[in-house]
């Protein structure tokens, strides 16, 4: 291969290698920190200085053919020690529980110490791969414009690659693995003599970058898949209760008490769905997130919808968490939980109940599923005498903002509501992280009064019920 046609690959896989590992950093992190706008600005941060570093410092060094060839595959066979490693999900397992051990730290450091130990150091090598070709090719003003180009083809393949293509239909660790690999081509290929002795270490470290992103290793931690949206799991406990975690959250239950469900899905069935069973004409039954499809999974009469981002999530519940298929009464629909609200609104669908059970890190909702816009979808889609029921954790005092607030921005959407705790709980308590589960129910208001009763003015005689 050309000398100069060779300078443009290397230049395309390193370009790969800087945006395709932050994307498996943001998904991979999802299971530890969350995915919110605060872990996604940090951890692109973090790459953005990494990278600008590493530029700086490849703009530095003035090297002639023979060393900058040294240099980059030592930069390339680092990167691939760091992205191949760092990255696995054992790695990142082993990482975050070490932190647990040693002390319980806030999320966002965490993913600053993940972000500055994992992800910067490979950025920062990766980074200095341009600037160090573009000194060497400072004689051939007509090449930079084609190592621009090759550095943003890469960049824009490392972004749609493993987002549109890897991660959806192969897993995510799939996405890491094909990353490894094209390391590994960038060292084979800056090496003059392709030989056992040049490719022996890099062929070695990309083996056991596969070794620890096999199936046959996610099948012994109970791994199912890995997909752009979700890390399924399915665990047994010691009583035979089957739990469903997604992103190392458990989404549902099976087997936990005498109607097989776990104990907020049974007081959520009791309070919605039992009232029901007296009456024979079905009911549409809306629910967002799929809480392993278990709330109305006994249920035959009314039909039911369930929508859940993940595509892959129906065939993992009915065939190793639920060991049984979904009824006929019962539809999933995998798509973006706003856009569906938003298609269904405008398709005029309507729904007797909608039952909200969204979860995301330390089993809070994600960002985007707490806001009065999100509700308002939810509204839009509910008939008039409809009821809405929303699974929240929130602390009993409302000690804590998120409470507070949470609590308000639901009301405002449903002026008349309820609230049931799930579980027995200390009303005493006051300190701000102790949050419980909390069953909300949500009516659409006809109308609203904010009269009161006082002493001076009291109609209470005449308003009171028969």
């Amino acid at each position: 291969m050309p000398w100069l046609t060779l300078l443009y690959w290397i230049i395309f896989i390193a370009g790969y290698g800087v945006f395709c590992a932050t994307l498996i950093a943001l998904r991979t992190l999802t299971s530890y920190v969350g995915s919110g706008p605060d872990v996604v600005s940090l951890i692109t941060t973090i790459a953005l200085l990494a990278y600008a570093a590493g530029s700086w410092r490849g703009g530095m060094l003035s090297l002639h053919a023979t060393s900058l060839r040294h240099r980059l595959i030592r930069i390339f066979l680092w990167a691939l020690v760091f992205m191949g490693f760092g990255l696995s999900l054992l790695s990142v397992d082993g990482f975050f529980m070490g932190l647990e051990k040693i002390a319980p730290l806030a999320r966002l450091i965490k993913t600053a110490l993940y972000g500055l130990l994992i992800l910067a150091p490979p950025v920062y090598l990766l980074g200095q791969v341009l600037p160090l070709i573009s000194c060497f090719l400072h004689h051939r003003p007509a090449a930079l414009g084609k190592i621009l180009f090759w550095a943003a083809l890469g960049a824009c393949t490392g972004v749609i690659l493993p987002v549109w293509l890897l991660m959806p239909f192969f897993g995510l660790h799939i996405s890491l693995l094909v990353l490894a690999a094209l390391l590994t081509l960038g060292v084979a290929l800056l090496h003059r003599h392709f030989s056992f002795r040049t490719m022996a270490l890099p062929a070695l470290l990309l083996f056991l970058c596969i070794g620890l992103n096999s199936g046959l290793l996610f099948g012994m931690l109970g791994i199912y898949y890995q997909n752009a949206i979700h890390t399924a799991r399915v665990t047994t406990l010691d009583d035979g209760t089957k739990v469903l975690h997604l992103n190392n959250v458990p989404h549902g239950a099976i087997g936990r008490n005498k109607d097989g469900q776990i104990d907020y899905i049974v007081k959520a069935e009791t309070i919605l769905l039992k009232p029901l069973d007296a009456d024979i004409t079905p009911r549409h039954i809306l629910v967002l997130g799929s809480s392993g499809f278990t709330f109305g999974l006994k249920d035959e009469t009314n039909s039911y919808t369930y929508v859940d981002p993940d595509p892959d999530l129906q065939q993992l519940a009915e065939d190793h968490f639920l060991m049984e298929k979904l009824g006929a009464n019962k539809k999933v629909v995998s798509e973006n939980i706003r856009a569906f609200l938003i298609d269904a609104a405008a398709r005029n669908e309507m729904y007797d109940l909608i039952y909200i059970d969204l979860y995301d890190r330390d089993l809070l909702p994600a960002d985007e599923l707490v806001t009065q816009d999100f509700f308002a979808g939810v509204a839009k889609v509910l008939k008039p005498e409809g009821i809405v029921g929303a699974n929240f954790m929130v602390g009993p005092g409302f000690a804590d903002p998120y409470s507070v607030r949470l609590d308000a921005t639901f009301h405002s959407v449903f002026p008349v509501l309820m609230r049931l705790p799930v579980r027995d709980l200390n009303p005493w308590e006051s300190r701000p992280g102790y949050l419980q589960h909390f069953l909300y129910l949500g009516y659409k208001a006809t109308e609203t009064d904010d009269d009161i009763y006082t002493d001076d003015r009291n109609p209470s005689f005449r308003d009171k019920p028969n």
